[in-house]
């Protein structure tokens, strides 16, 4: 088996199916308000297109349903508790047949639709499925027959003309002939054909159908009515397929297009009303690369939403600009391979598909990267990250204190063993998130900004979630108000040696004095000499700090001449997470540590959470975490 047999099989398998199915006459049952229904018969084989088999015959494995979530009949393919008029008894294989019976309610709409079924106004029924396993087999000549061996039946429909031909019931004669209901039914059924072309005279059509039925109840059927009728019907044909014609000439509508309204028998009408809803009038159709593989095209119009939002990527292929004036709908089009023009239904056949909904979680994770990459933070600039494997909770190991140097070694004699020991404070990620949901009409209304903003809003969102947890840490604050180091003391106490002891504004001589403290820390009884590396403010001590940093001369000074002693001597961090007048200082390394999810690229993601026909729903994470490594890195002044 081939590869691109194989990308084929994979290409039927997973998509939802609508397929129209025939009611068993006899089966309806007034006393209980039921009929039992064939979902599923022995001969269902049908014609389908498919963009890239073309035409192939599909046959469904009775024994392959799977029903379990068929519990309500609609009277359309909304899903909505308005729509529902029936719940489903004793469906099974019967015979070889997947049947179940409807046991239709008692309000108003569901009594109109049952006695369009007593009255044989409806005979037929419409089943929703997705494929879920095929076989394909390749036959010389004729199309393809494509089998599906498991499949899903997602829920079913009252509609007007079925598609499985094998599920009619027919009642026969002793000489295996047409019973006389048969033929009126045969009768009446090329009657409707024609009937249902009238779309624009709704009244004559309804006194036909009228006529019809009284005809039927007679067991008798006046032939001058329904060549009257047929002609009516074969002359608003004509003048409908010369007014879909009109419309490929004049360039509003393709070839391909007009072809399927005729084969749809789709009115003048709704054909206009589509070209205007879909924005086909004075404007050319999405033209992306047939030529590319479907792994290209999913990558073309990755590119091209991300580029719409403002994101910027590395590299494009052919597919990129195509898609660039495409809508959510088109894309959709292209990825599902729908060839209708209903959409509505397109936009649940892209919510049930994997390709569509994988593709915007793409879409999403590199947005989401760019609004957290975007967004201000400070904390990263001098503190440690790392990525955790887990959610366990974890001890930081350290040394044990060697009195700050090592030990002389005498020959001969035992060195003495480095010991560890778990010093920190116990710490774990935590996960911070949100979930949203692209429904089908963002989809329709292709409401691509509110997608991207709420994605991109998220990342800013995570980037100030882990700026404000680490400065409230710093600050003993929020979740952190009760944090304590092992000894059982806060991070900044006079026992640390790294607060001061009464809190004075920055300045020349109490950054001197900081500094001074800081160098001062000892391991034991031995110097460790730390040397600060950060100076971290709020925007309130932002301008003294920078003359502090930066100025040629010392400015606690009255004489110009006194050279600046803090010039260049540390970095500066200004950071409003930080309240107003106090101020720190920070080691190079070894005071607070950060920590990611491994394979998150320290950044938060987005996650796929639920795909059906109504929507996408996403859940965004990040996981993060934050802890001191050593207060001996870090001093506080709470300034004045």
């Amino acid at each position: 088996m081939d590869k691109k047999f194989i990308a084929l099989q994979r290409e039927l398998e997973n998509k939802t199916i609508e397929r129209k199915l025939a009611v068993k006459p006899s089966s309806i049952d007034e006393g209980t308000r039921s009929i039992k229904f064939v979902l599923i018969s022995k001969d269902n084989a049908g014609k389908r297109f498919d963009w890239e088999r073309g035409v192939y015959i599909e046959e469904l494995d009775v024994n392959g349903a799977n029903y379990e979530r068929l519990r309500t009949f609609f009277k359309d393919h909304d899903r909505s508790v308005d729509s529902a008029i029936g719940g489903w008894n004793d469906v099974g294989v019967e015979s070889g047949e997947l049947v179940g019976r409807v046991v239709f309610g008692t309000d108003e709409e569901s009594e109109k639709v049952f006695r369009k079924y007593v009255d044989k106004v409806l005979t037929d029924c419409s089943v929703t499925y997705i494929r879920n396993k095929v076989l394909i087999e390749e036959r010389e000549g004729e199309p393809d027959l494509v089998t599906v061996i498991d499949y899903e039946i997602l829920e079913c429909s009252a509609v007007g003309v079925g598609f499985d031909k094998g599920a009619k019931v027919r009642n026969k004669n002793k000489n295996g002939e047409d019973s006389m209901n048969e033929k009126l039914q045969k009768e009446l059924e090329v009657l409707r054909k024609a009937v249902d072309t009238l779309n624009d005279s709704e009244k004559a059509r309804m006194k036909v159908l009228s006529d019809l039925e009284d005809t039927e109840k007679n067991r008798t059927i006046d032939t001058s009515k329904v060549q009257e009728a047929s002609a009516a019907g074969i002359q608003i044909e004509r003048e409908r397929t010369t007014s879909i014609s009109d419309l490929v000439v004049g360039g509003q509508i393709t070839s391909e297009r007009a072809n399927a309204f005729l084969k749809d028998g789709t009115s003048i009408e709704q054909v206009r009303k589509l070209v205007l809803d879909e924005k086909i009038v004075g404007s050319a159709p999405v033209n992306h690369s047939r030529s590319a593989t479907k792994t290209e095209m999913i990558r073309g119009i990755e590119n091209s939403i991300l580029i719409r939002c403002g994101v910027s990527i590395s590299s494009q292929n052919e597919d990129t600009e195509s898609f660039r004036g495409a809508s959510l709908l088109d894309m959709a089009r292209a990825l599902t391979n729908y060839q209708g023009y209903d959409n509505l239904d397109l936009a649940k056949r892209a919510m049930s598909s994997s390709d569509f909904s994988m593709l915007l979680g793409n879409v999403a994770n590199r947005i989401l990267a760019s609004g957290f990459e975007e967004e201000e933070g400070t904390f990263s600039l001098w503190t440690q990250a790392v990525e955790l494997p887990d959610f366990r909770i974890r001890n930081e190991i350290s040394l044990k204190s060697q009195g700050g140097r090592l030990q002389k070694v005498k020959e001969k004699s035992e060195k003495k063993k480095i010991e560890f020991s778990e010093d920190g404070t116990g710490w774990a990620l935590e996960s911070y998130g949100a979930e949203f949901t692209l429904t089908r009409e963002m989809i329709i209304n292709d409401d691509l900004g509110v997608f991207e903003g709420i994605v991109a809003e998220f990342g800013k969102m995570a980037k100030r979630t882990s700026n404000g947890l680490v400065y409230d840490l710093l600050q003993n604050k929020g979740d952190f108000s009760d944090y304590k180091m092992s000894d059982g003391k806060v991070i900044f106490h006079t026992s640390h040696n790294n607060l001061a002891s009464t809190g004075a504004k920055l300045g020349s001589e109490t950054l001197s004095a900081a500094r001074v403290l800081m160098r001062r820390q000892k391991d034991g009884d031995k110097q460790l000499n730390i040397v600060p590396k950060y100076l971290l403010v709020a925007s309130e001590e932002e301008r003294i700090a920078l003359q502090l940093l930066t100025s040629e001369a010392d400015v606690g000074s009255s004489n110009s001449g006194i050279t600046n002693p803090h010039k260049n001597n540390s970095t500066l961090i200004v950071e409003n997470e930080l309240s107003a007048n106090a101020w720190y200082l920070a080691a190079k390394s070894n005071t607070i540590k950060v920590g990611y999810l491994a394979g998150t690229n320290k950044q938060p993601i987005v996650e796929q959470k639920r795909s059906d026909i109504d929507g996408i729903e996403f859940k965004c994470v990040f996981d993060f975490g934050v802890v001191v490594t050593d207060y001996k890195g870090l001093y506080k002044n709470a300034g004045v």
